[in-house]
């Protein structure tokens, strides 16, 4: 591409890109008033995108129309033009690779959903392709934000539920005594469990043993009692997969107020609570908090898996292994067995619905694996990494993960044999964790007292307040006062049963 600048009539400057100019050649500040002029919104926008090649002659006078906007210029050519110290943000187009992901990840869906995005005319020709890719990502961003905004609103009420439910039901509250000095062994449920059971049962007090919600079935059938189950999902079907835990008040659970704990075991076995270390998480810490109950920190992720890294990074020195982590479709069986949604799956099971589709049908439906796998490869913390194994034969269909390390099964046993049999007792993990006494219902008096409050409810029901931003229905503030008091109602019974 050629470019040349030249001086136009008003003494400033304009260039032209392959003999085609950008700004007018005789008043480019008036061309960029008349410019904004036409930019209208129907609501007051968080962000606006201007797309543009050139030297932002556009931007003063968007941002004296549009004030509490912020103006992000998308440059369509990689080239070191003025004007950069005149705006916000300047984004190379040429440097994004995936512009839609980029748009979500940099400016998050609440904001993405209150904003515009405008073409500078004379780059329509020009950059036609470009210009298309970036229409057709930024409408892509925008429903998969409605998607998840949605999802959140869904899940914010639910995990305010659980976190009630929590401090109503749960008492016996634990925490570490020490670090551990064991290695550290993850129980996650994939196939690849399988050929690792016998080993485990076999070297089970050379290991702290943390089975996730899921894998805690397969691994009781087979006689092998975890340390510690770990649950962080907030749905009622995650709460499946711990029935059988019911049995072992003994076992300790380490959750999140947000997860869904079954009331049976939040009154009856060991509770280690954990509390998320993001601001987006500040309901439950708040009420966590509130309630004087110590939490221990974890990461809020995807997966359980990924919150199981680094906690048990954190309460070991010694190596974490991963055991049935797949994050991979397989051909047969998606999970070990049993499985407890499996159980309830094949109460349905007829001629026309057998096992065979219901197996196909789950291995088809598992893209969500593909969003784990990639969080799991992204990560680049070198102390982390050298201590982290997963074990997995070759027989499974999988991916590597990143910079973690892979072992077989073998080795993992090998691995084992070589450890000097500790005095592994179950007793000197934990301890009563000391706590305030607190009224349990002066707890959720804060909880609907704090309902309230904007920001509360901001965050419980993203999309009505988006939606009473933009004006899109008339009467949005009354069914936000509505679905308040259905909330509150809900909290209300709970404190009655």
């Amino acid at each position: 591409m050629n470019i040349q600048f030249c001086d136009t009539k008003d003494g400033l400057k304009t260039f032209s890109l392959d003999n085609v100019y950008f700004h007018s050649r005789y008043a480019p500040l008036t061309e960029a008033e008349r410019f904004a002029q036409t930019i209208k919104l129907p609501y007051k926008a968080k962000i606006i995108f201007l797309v543009e090649p050139g030297l932002c002659y556009c931007y003063p006078f968007i941002k004296d129309k549009y004030p509490d906007s912020k103006i992000i210029i998308i440059r369509l050519i990689d080239y070191a033009l003025p004007g950069k110290d005149l705006v916000e943000n300047i984004v190379k187009f040429a440097e994004i690779k995936n512009f839609k992901s980029f748009l979500i990840q940099k400016f998050g869906e609440e904001a993405l959903l209150s904003s515009g995005l405008f073409i500078w005319p004379p780059a329509q020709n020009l950059f036609k392709d470009q210009l298309l890719s970036i229409v057709q990502d930024y409408k892509a961003a925008l429903e998969e934000c409605k998607t998840l905004l949605v999802t959140r609103q869904f899940f914010e009420k639910k995990w305010l539920i659980n976190s009630c439910n929590f401090i109503i039901n749960a008492d016996n509250f634990i925490q570490f005594k020490n670090t551990l000095n064991l290695p550290v062994l993850v129980c996650a449920s994939g196939p690849s469990l399988e050929p690792c059971l016998n080993i485990i049962k076999k070297y089970e007090n050379k290991l702290f043993i943390i089975a996730l919600s899921s894998a805690f079935s397969p691994l009781i059938q087979n006689k092998i009692i975890p340390d510690l189950v770990l649950s962080t999902d907030g749905g009622f079907w995650a709460g499946e997969h711990l029935k059988l835990l019911a049995r072992h008040p003994e076992i300790p659970v380490a959750c999140p107020s947000e997860a869904f704990i079954p009331k049976k075991i939040l009154k009856h076995n060991p509770i280690l609570p954990l509390e998320y270390d993001d601001s987006s998480s500040f309901i439950s810490s708040q009420i966590i908090k509130e309630a004087g109950i110590k939490a221990y920190p974890a990461l809020r992720n995807p997966t359980v898996s990924g919150t199981a890294l680094f906690f048990a990074n954190s309460i070991s020195s010694g190596k974490v292994y991963f055991a049935g982590l797949d994050l991979h479709a397989q051909a047969g069986l998606q999970h070990s067995r049993p499985n407890e949604l499996e159980k309830n799956n094949s109460l349905a099971e007829c001629r026309l619905n057998n096992k065979e589709k219901l197996n196909t049908r789950s291995r088809y439906n598992s893209s969500s694996l593909a969003i784990y796998e990639e969080w799991f490869r992204s990560i680049d913390q070198a102390p982390l990494l050298l201590k982290t194994f997963r074990v997995i034969d070759s027989e499974y269909e999988h991916n590597p993960l990143g910079q973690i390390k892979e072992i077989k099964s073998r080795t993992f046993a090998e691995e084992l044999k070589k450890i000097e049999e500790p005095d592994k007792d179950k007793n000197n993990f934990f301890s009563s964790s000391e706590k305030k006494a607190y009224d349990k219902e002066t707890v959720s008096n804060f909880i609907l007292n704090e309902l309230e409050h904007e920001k509360w409810q901001k965050q419980l029901f993203p999309a009505d307040f988006i939606s009473i931003q933009n004006g899109s229905s008339e009467n949005s503030y009354e069914n936000l006062l509505s679905k308040i008091d259905k909330l509150k109602n809900k909290i209300r019974k709970l404190l009655d049963e």
